[in-house]
């Protein structure tokens, strides 16, 4: 389901998977958080996906993500022609699924978003933190993922897309989130769809 773009601050968190190596669980980290205007989808939209505006969502139910699901292996790409910036201007909540709180207080929004390449390795890195990393491959197919442990709770976020170099970026992006916002508990799975449009190095 389509979800309004609203300019709202949103509270953010982070992320989608190439497969993950069998023991390799990322450790979470712990980062500071808080309201943040222009947020972008990339990093973990789900709390991208602000506690705020009303827009219900709906589809089928996304994934419940574990930090199993982040910990992502390189890819097999080379070079770093897939780096650059990129501005997310067409997202849509699809799909959410709450055990604790409502799928209608969340909102998206646009922003920008910087891709970093090393090879196989990727980085993608919103706004604010978490920095989503994983792998990508030479064909542009990556995911990158981040468990992150903020002010609010804690986000697992996983982005997986293809970036077509120096043009385009278009990914799903999945989160669950376990947080308190004002008082009120959330523990919700979200997914989100972007595409985002390449404006230079």
């Amino acid at each position: 389901m389509e979800t309004a773009v609203t300019d709202e601050p949103m509270l953010e968190e982070r992320a989608a998977p190439r497969r993950a190596r069998p023991g390799r669980a990322s450790a979470a980290r712990r980062v500071a958080y808080g309201p943040t205007p222009g947020w972008l989808v990339l990093r973990s939209l789900a709390i991208a996906a602000v506690i705020a505006g009303l827009a219900g969502c709906g589809g089928d139910e996304p994934r419940h993500l574990t930090d199993a699901d982040v910990a992502i292996p390189p890819g097999t790409a080379t070079g770093t022609s897939f780096s650059g910036t990129y501005f997310a201007d067409h997202v849509n909540l699809d799909g959410c699924h709450c055990r604790l709180g409502l799928c209608a207080t969340f909102s998206v929004n646009t922003g920008t978003t910087t891709v970093t390449q090393n090879g196989g390795a990727v980085s993608i890195e919103p706004v604010n933190p978490p920095l989503l990393t994983g792998g990508i491959d030479p064909d542009g197919r990556f995911s990158a993922g981040a468990s992150a442990y903020v002010d609010i709770g804690h986000d697992i976020s996983l982005m997986e897309g293809t970036i077509h170099a120096q043009a385009s970026l278009d990914a799903v992006l999945e989160s669950t989130i376990v947080a308190t916002v004002a008082d009120v508990p959330y523990d919700c799975d979200l997914r989100m769809r972007l595409h985002a449009s390449y404006t230079g190095p």
